[in-house]
Protein backbone atom coordinates (compact mmCIF):
# COMPACT_ATOMS: atom_id res chain seq x y z
CA UNK A 1 0.00 0.00 0.00
CA UNK A 2 2.12 2.92 -0.95
CA UNK A 3 1.22 5.76 -2.36
CA UNK A 4 -0.30 9.44 -1.45
CA UNK A 5 -2.11 10.10 1.21
CA UNK A 6 -4.97 12.44 0.44
CA UNK A 7 -8.27 13.38 2.57
CA UNK A 8 -11.40 13.95 0.75
CA UNK A 9 -13.04 17.02 2.03
CA UNK A 10 -15.22 14.70 3.87
CA UNK A 11 -12.70 13.61 5.86
CA UNK A 12 -11.22 17.24 6.36
CA UNK A 13 -12.81 18.80 10.36
CA UNK A 14 -12.96 22.35 10.69
CA UNK A 15 -13.26 24.46 13.47
CA UNK A 16 -15.37 26.68 11.75
CA UNK A 17 -18.88 27.11 13.27
CA UNK A 18 -21.95 26.22 10.41
CA UNK A 19 -22.18 28.91 8.19
CA UNK A 20 -25.70 29.46 9.52
CA UNK A 21 -24.24 30.13 13.29
CA UNK A 22 -21.86 32.72 11.86
CA UNK A 23 -22.14 35.95 13.20
CA UNK A 24 -20.94 38.55 11.29
CA UNK A 25 -18.06 41.09 11.87
CA UNK A 26 -18.71 44.54 12.61
CA UNK A 27 -17.49 46.63 9.50
CA UNK A 28 -15.33 49.43 10.98
CA UNK A 29 -16.94 53.02 10.16
CA UNK A 30 -14.90 54.60 7.57
CA UNK A 31 -13.81 58.43 7.38
CA UNK A 32 -15.63 60.60 4.77
CA UNK A 33 -13.48 62.08 1.94
CA UNK A 34 -11.86 65.11 1.77
CA UNK A 35 -11.62 66.83 -1.54
CA UNK A 36 -7.99 67.45 -2.42
CA UNK A 37 -6.92 70.70 -1.05
CA UNK A 38 -9.88 71.20 1.53
CA UNK A 39 -8.88 71.19 5.03
CA UNK A 40 -11.81 69.49 7.52
CA UNK A 41 -11.40 72.73 9.66
CA UNK A 42 -12.26 75.21 7.07
CA UNK A 43 -16.01 76.87 7.43
CA UNK A 44 -17.35 78.27 4.38
CA UNK A 45 -17.43 81.91 4.60
CA UNK A 46 -19.86 84.39 4.00
CA UNK A 47 -19.20 86.57 0.62
CA UNK A 48 -18.31 89.61 0.62
CA UNK A 49 -18.96 91.08 -2.74
CA UNK A 50 -22.59 92.15 -2.12
CA UNK A 51 -24.22 88.76 -3.96
CA UNK A 52 -26.33 89.00 -0.48
CA UNK A 53 -25.15 85.16 -0.07
CA UNK A 54 -25.61 84.36 3.76
CA UNK A 55 -23.69 80.94 5.25
CA UNK A 56 -26.36 78.57 6.35
CA UNK A 57 -23.87 76.99 9.02
CA UNK A 58 -26.28 77.50 12.76
CA UNK A 59 -22.87 76.39 14.45
CA UNK A 60 -21.73 79.76 13.30
CA UNK A 61 -23.90 81.53 15.56
CA UNK A 62 -22.75 82.45 18.99
CA UNK A 63 -23.98 79.80 21.63
CA UNK A 64 -25.00 76.94 19.45
CA UNK A 65 -22.34 74.27 19.52
CA UNK A 66 -23.32 70.78 16.80
CA UNK A 67 -25.65 69.61 19.40
CA UNK A 68 -28.24 72.71 19.84
CA UNK A 69 -27.67 72.73 15.49
CA UNK A 70 -29.12 69.56 15.49
CA UNK A 71 -32.00 70.12 17.86
CA UNK A 72 -32.63 72.64 15.48
CA UNK A 73 -32.64 70.92 12.36
CA UNK A 74 -34.99 67.92 14.22
CA UNK A 75 -37.88 70.75 14.73
CA UNK A 76 -37.26 72.08 10.91
CA UNK A 77 -34.61 75.05 11.81
CA UNK A 78 -31.77 74.25 8.99
CA UNK A 79 -29.93 77.16 8.24
CA UNK A 80 -29.42 80.80 9.57
CA UNK A 81 -32.03 82.27 7.25
CA UNK A 82 -34.94 80.16 8.53
CA UNK A 83 -34.07 80.92 11.89
CA UNK A 84 -34.37 84.14 11.30
CA UNK A 85 -38.02 84.25 11.38
CA UNK A 86 -38.78 82.14 14.06
CA UNK A 87 -40.21 83.57 17.64
CA UNK A 88 -38.23 82.70 20.24
CA UNK A 89 -40.60 81.55 23.03
CA UNK A 90 -41.78 78.78 20.37
CA UNK A 91 -38.38 77.77 19.44
CA UNK A 92 -37.94 77.05 22.71
CA UNK A 93 -41.02 75.51 23.12
CA UNK A 94 -40.67 73.31 20.37
CA UNK A 95 -37.62 71.90 21.10
CA UNK A 96 -38.36 70.81 24.77
CA UNK A 97 -41.50 69.11 23.23
CA UNK A 98 -39.35 67.13 20.94
CA UNK A 99 -36.29 66.73 23.72
CA UNK A 100 -37.39 66.80 26.45
CA UNK A 101 -36.08 69.65 29.15
CA UNK A 102 -32.80 70.62 27.72
CA UNK A 103 -30.09 71.75 30.46
CA UNK A 104 -29.22 75.67 29.54
CA UNK A 105 -31.92 75.91 26.84
CA UNK A 106 -33.54 79.27 27.96
CA UNK A 107 -35.85 81.65 25.99
CA UNK A 108 -33.28 84.30 25.93
CA UNK A 109 -31.02 82.23 24.37
CA UNK A 110 -33.32 81.83 21.93
CA UNK A 111 -33.93 85.21 21.32
CA UNK A 112 -30.00 85.66 21.10
CA UNK A 113 -29.85 83.05 18.49
CA UNK A 114 -32.58 84.57 16.46
CA UNK A 115 -31.03 88.35 16.83
CA UNK A 116 -27.94 87.51 15.74
CA UNK A 117 -29.19 85.11 12.74
CA UNK A 118 -30.99 88.26 11.42
CA UNK A 119 -27.51 90.32 12.34
CA UNK A 120 -26.05 88.08 9.22
CA UNK A 121 -29.04 89.37 6.74
CA UNK A 122 -26.44 90.70 4.46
Amino acid sequence: MGGRWAASPRQVQSNRAPPSRQTPRPRPARAPRLVPGASRASKPAASTDGDRHVANDLADLEGIGPRKAEMLKNIGVDSIKELRHRNPANVKKMIEERHGRVVGLSGDECRTWIEEAKTRQA
